[in-house]
């Protein structure tokens, strides 16, 4: 663990995306980053880069997949509605 990590403090990070500000919390124990990312927790080693930084890209991460599933649903709702009676989509 690098001089700026410290140990068992509950820390918050924030991203932006699409001009919304989105909200993370973790800590670090044993080397372990133990981060909350969309409301389950989130298990992640500490590599060389500082935690703050990890638990980013996976809050990022999160909100992208986040963001293709809704995509795809809304994608499959469209052609579901949008089917003659009686046809496959």
């Amino acid at each position: 663990m690098n001089s700026t990590e410290r140990e068992c403090i509950v820390q918050t990070v924030e991203v932006t995306l699409d001009g919304e500000i989105h909200r993370a919390s973790y800590y670090v124990e044993n080397n372990i980053i133990h981060a909350r990312i969309g409301g389950h927790p989130v298990l992640s080693p500490l590599g060389n880069a500082p935690a703050a930084d990890t638990v980013k890209v996976l809050l990022t991460e999160h909100l992208i997949q986040r963001r293709r599933v809704a995509d795809q649903a809304a994608r499959w709702l469209s052609r579901l509605t949008s089917a003659e009676p009686g046809r496959r989509a």
